[in-house]
């Protein structure tokens, strides 16, 4: 046989191989054994990565493994002075909270008498800021071979979304650990931005969404 003839068959073969590989096991909406995992921004303060080892799910449970942390150079307005250049806020506490991803940005300019309430967000936890900057939320950063950042988390954890996010047909929803921060001049606090990661979900009924 010659050697282009082998060759051809070769590629065939394993141009088979791939066909099956991909096909088993995806069942008969296509849709039972299709992973998930996204990674946020890795430049924001905080990154974030979601995995879950399915994307179809019942709107009732939407349970998910987020791993989130950072560098271990968190700058927060607590550890900033006002304008006035007085000492100002202090950070309280991080916490974690859902929102469709229009609503992102919405309640970080404004002063909250009660953040575990905020309109159009849902409160998940806090986490005390000793903890926070601990080495259980720090990253570990490193490149493969194609040069690459590859990023290893320290903490993992599962996640219930809540029902409320969902609330357009075809929409996105976002995750995001914010810097609680006290103004002593507003008496109230305020809510900073620190990243955040988001997923895209359809609705297949009035029961059952899927997330891409």
């Amino acid at each position: 046989m010659k050697k282009c003839a082998v060759i051809k068959l070769l590629i065939a073969g394993m141009a088979m191989i791939l066909m099956i590989s991909v096909g088993v096991g995806c069942g008969a909406d296509g849709l039972s054994k299709i992973k998930l995992a996204y990674y946020g921004d890795a430049l924001a303060p905080i990154q974030y990565k979601i995995e879950s080892p399915k994307v179809k799910f019942d709107i009732d449970d939407v349970t998910l493994d987020f791993s989130y942390g950072h560098a271990g150079n968190i700058i927060t307005l607590g550890q900033h002075y006002d304008a006035e250049g007085k000492d100002n806020y202090i950070l309280s506490c991080f916490a974690i909270y859902f929102c469709d991803e229009l609503y992102v940005s919405s309640f970080t300019d404004c002063v909250h008498s009660d953040y575990r309430s905020i309109d159009n967000c849902y409160f998940i936890k806090e986490i005390m800021v000793e903890a926070f900057h601990s080495d259980n939320y720090l990253n570990e950063y490193k490149m493969d071979f194609l040069l690459r950042n590859i990023i290893r988390f320290n903490h993992k954890e599962k996640i219930t979304v809540p029902q409320g996010v969902f609330e357009r047909e075809n929409g996105t929803f976002a995750l995001q650990v914010v810097g609680i921060n006290y103004s002593i001049k507003d008496k109230g606090y305020i809510v900073e931005h620190l990243g955040f990661i988001s997923v895209h979900y359809k609705y297949l009924d009035s029961q059952t969404i899927v997330l891409s």
